[in-house]
């Protein structure tokens, strides 16, 4: 019953200072409840046989207290703006435009007039989802490489599937060193919709990107050490991809990108020269 009362107290004692109230008024409460918490240990700990005249004054005091503490909070003054201190510093106060939607979404009617700025909106790391299909459409609208370079890290850095589809999209728009790029760049272990564009460009014998595709999938391989991602691949490729591809894997695996990479380029010329 004694340890009953004095949790009731403390809960009296905090409700006068949170209750509907914001801000201070919670600081108060707080503050109470710490020093009352001291106290209610001290009634737990000791010997002391708790009366109901003990209650009564921790009651009293818990009132006392939080009253005291929240009427001093009011009458502190508002918080004021620290602008004057700034301008005591040598700072200026300035009034800026407000940003500009267009160009913080990526609207391709800027492109024309402002395509410095669209540049730099692609590099500023502000890239998200809602981008992607205006980024297609610049992509196909403008030739200035250095946007569309950024274009392309920004779909992969963003590794969802339809920034995976819209890499797929622009593809056939790419010049021979972007798709080279683009290849290297789509995540076929996350995304099924990447790894079946890669195996339709191993099994085709026209494409400019069909080596490049089969060492990427065998680095991906060699890298994750996925076995259900190798036996996919290996059930997808035709016959004369398949000997390339396990041709490729072998000589990546008999040594370390960090200990030797020319070998590595090597491999790769190797096991080109020997594909059908």
């Amino acid at each position: 019953m004694a340890t009953r009362g004095v949790i009731a107290g403390l809960s009296k004692g905090m409700g006068v200072g949170t209750k509907k109230s914001k801000g201070r008024f919670k600081i108060a409460g707080t503050i109470c409840a710490v020093g009352l918490g001291a106290l209610i240990y001290s009634f737990l700990t000791s010997d002391h046989t708790t009366s109901a005249s003990d209650l009564s004054q921790i009651n009293v005091l818990s009132e006392e207290k939080t009253t005291a503490i929240t009427g001093r909070l009011q009458q502190l003054p508002q918080e004021k703006s620290s602008l004057p201190i700034f301008l005591k510093d040598g700072w200026n106060s300035a009034d800026a435009p407000p940003p500009d939607e267009k160009l913080l979404g990526l609207s391709p009617d800027l492109l024309a007039d402002r395509a410095q700025e669209i540049y730099e909106q692609l590099s500023s790391g502000a890239i998200g989802p809602r981008h992607i299909d205006n980024m297609i459409v610049i992509f196909a609208k403008t030739t200035n490489e250095k946007i569309r370079y950024r274009i392309l890290e920004n779909l992969a850095t963003l590794n969802l599937l339809k920034a995976e589809q819209a890499m797929i999209a622009i593809y056939p728009l790419a010049t021979p060193d972007e798709k080279a790029m683009l290849v290297g760049l789509l995540h076929p272990l996350d995304h099924q919709t990447a790894h079946n564009f890669l195996v339709h460009l191993c099994n085709d014998p026209n494409s400019n990107e069909q080596k490049l595709a089969l060492t990427a999938l065998a680095s991906i391989y060699i890298f994750s050490g996925n076995d259900n991602f190798q036996q996919q691949t290996l059930s997808q490729l035709s016959d004369s991809s398949k000997i390339t591809y396990l041709k490729i894997q072998n000589n990546l695996n008999n040594f370390t990108w960090a200990e030797n990479k020319e070998r590595h380029a090597h491999a790769i010329s190797e096991a080109e020269g020997g594909h059908e």
